[in-house]
């Protein structure tokens, strides 16, 4: 899910591995020697901000938020269908990295549904724990943005969802 043009300022738009962000401004910045247009991110977590240069927003996978459709269909995955999750951890790892540096919607699902079920066969270590937790944060931000709801009651569906597909998920 790129985001398709040219962001505007004012914009909440999702950052990969940060979360969502209101774009503040449009400035001009020294890069080399050259003069480049970056976007101002105030991230809403915290009081970070980070400038993004505009032509390399869709290589860093700055994207817009999702819209209602979007989450319908990502409900509609996390509570349907089969996965297949990599034995080999180390294998696993590094897939769960790659579709976390994507930041996409249906990315951040996967691995959520990968982690979930993981946990619900064998546990998580401290570290897929910690993991699971911040993609299931950053998705649930999104959603939650989107649908106008609270964080936490996303989460408690999301877990709904997957547990419908699953069968019950240990705390």
């Amino acid at each position: 899910m790129k985001n398709n043009g040219k962001l505007k300022i004012g914009e909440i738009v999702f950052y990969p591995q940060v979360g969502l962000g209101k774009i503040d401004d449009l400035m001009l910045e020294d890069v080399d020697g050259t003069k480049k247009e970056a976007y101002v991110i105030s991230f809403l977590d915290n009081n970070s901000k980070a400038f993004v240069p505009v032509d390399s927003a869709n290589i860093m996978n700055v994207r817009k938020l999702m819209g209602k459709t979007a989450v319908n269909e990502l409900f509609d995955f996390l509570e349907k269908g089969q996965i297949k999750v990599e034995k080999d951890w180390k294998k696993r790892h590094k897939l769960h990295n790659e579709l976390f540096i994507t930041g996409a919607p249906e990315d951040l699902a996967l691995i959520l549904k990968n982690l979930f079920w993981l946990d619900k066969k064998k546990g998580l270590t401290k570290n897929e724990r910690k993991f699971m937790d911040k993609v299931n944060y950053l998705l649930s931000m999104e959603i939650a943005t989107v649908l106008n709801k609270d964080v936490e009651s996303i989460k408690i569906e999301i877990k709904q969802k997957i547990e419908k597909n699953f069968g019950k998920i240990k705390n």
